[in-house]
């Protein structure tokens, strides 16, 4: 079996003006062992026994996730022909002003 390679690319805060950031946005990349960005890979942003965020990635290996909340997740791939993959710890906050 294959193995994934991710980069979170960005957490970035979405603010309403006058108020203070309450979500976040995870965008990251998938990649092959040689670089190349994996399409249709299953993400599941879970935090705990839930699952909070799913997303797929695109043709380019790219995944986006809107309104995540702050706080600690755990970050599954999973892609027929690849071995599954959980990342912890991975923390999300909103961004001050």
């Amino acid at each position: 079996m294959t193995s994934f390679v991710l980069v979170i690319a960005l957490a970035l805060a979405q603010q309403i003006p006058g108020q203070a950031p309450r979500t976040s946005a995870l965008q990251g990349l998938v990649t092959d062992e040689t670089g190349r960005g994996l399409p249709g890979v299953a993400i599941v942003l879970k935090q705990g026994a839930r699952d909070i965020a799913r997303a797929t990635t695109g043709g380019d290996g790219v995944f986006r996730m809107l309104s995540v909340a702050p706080g600690e997740y755990v970050l599954s791939l999973a892609r027929e022909g690849y071995t599954s993959l959980e990342q912890g710890g991975l923390r999300v906050s909103a961004a001050s002003s």
